[in-house]
């Protein structure tokens, strides 16, 4: 896979059952991992949603807690929304969730992120759809806890069958963006610390033998630091698994810090005075999967 050959990738046709969305800088939402404490974020998201006019809507929230636990079902912390009795918030632990097609029942995932990936899967074949915080520790496993479990696609794609998945990656940073040539906005230091780079490699080329980073990553002369286009990593490491290239659309890929104005970035805001002004906002990204 060269740079140029990602440039020709088409927006995916979306299949008539599915509804796919994101929206950046949204107002009034907490900490994109915790929104079961809050219920105005709660009605804001079925606001966001449009889901007040359903019949009856639960909308699947995982809380990207970086364990990469996967809910596939059982128990979720149902939160009611002020002023909708019709809708409710699935709150689950975890960073993904799968869904097996329910008849006559809509399934909905949200996802909140700051600069980690959102993925949204629909697979035609058995109808399951899927949401997944991808993070470079969920995703390849850097610096992770003791007891994780190995990249969370592995076990994504052991449920789902990557030729008959259709996906859309949202904002993130180093997104592939409307900058094809990538940025410079995923970066890592060359020594050990919160942020080293060889680590990473290491990391992505355990998990994911297949995968060439060639000409994904550069070294910055000047600051030392290694810089990653990360959306471009991700797409190689689904094309990895068999995922057809025409199956998936990064049109929604922009980079988070690049389109800061427009999408909420972490990295970017952090230690700037306009993040202290955004946090209480709870501003954030929502990506969403309706099917």
């Amino acid at each position: 896979m060269t740079l140029k050959s990602i440039e020709t990738v088409e927006t995916v046709a979306l299949p008539a059952a599915i509804k796919v969305g994101f929206r950046g800088r949204n107002d009034y939402m907490k900490d994109p991992g915790k929104i079961g404490s809050d219920p105005l974020a709660a009605a804001k998201l079925c606001n966001i949603l449009k889901l007040h006019t359903r019949r009856k809507a639960s909308v699947f929230y995982p809380e990207n807690d970086h364990s990469g636990a996967i809910y596939t079902g059982g128990v979720t912390t149902v939160i009611q929304v002020p002023g909708g009795k019709d809708c409710e918030i699935c709150s689950t632990a975890g960073d993904a969730v799968i869904l097996g097609h329910q008849r006559g029942q809509k399934r909905i995932i949200a996802l909140r992120t700051k600069d980690c990936v959102p993925i949204l899967i629909y697979d035609v074949g058995n109808k399951f759809l899927a949401g997944i915080h991808f993070s470079n520790i969920t995703g390849v496993g850097y610096k992770a806890p003791n007891d994780w479990l190995g990249p969370i696609l592995h076990r994504v794609f052991s449920q789902i069958n990557p030729a008959t998945a259709f996906i859309w990656l949202g904002p993130a940073v180093g997104g592939i963006g409307r900058n094809q040539n990538g940025c410079t906005c995923y970066q890592y230091t060359q020594t050990d610390g919160v942020r080293d780079g060889t680590i990473l490699i290491e990391a992505i080329q355990n998990h994911y033998p297949d995968v060439g980073l060639d000409g994904f990553f550069t070294t910055m002369e000047a600051t030392e630091k290694m810089v990653f286009q990360w959306g471009h990593i991700v797409l190689l490491i689904l094309l990895s698994y068999g995922v057809p290239l025409a199956q998936i659309n990064i049109g929604r890929n922009f980079c988070t810090s690049c389109e800061h104005h427009q999408w909420y970035s972490h990295r970017k805001l952090k230690g700037d005075p306009d993040e202290r002004f955004i946090v209480p906002q709870r501003i954030g990204n929502l990506s969403w999967i309706i099917g």
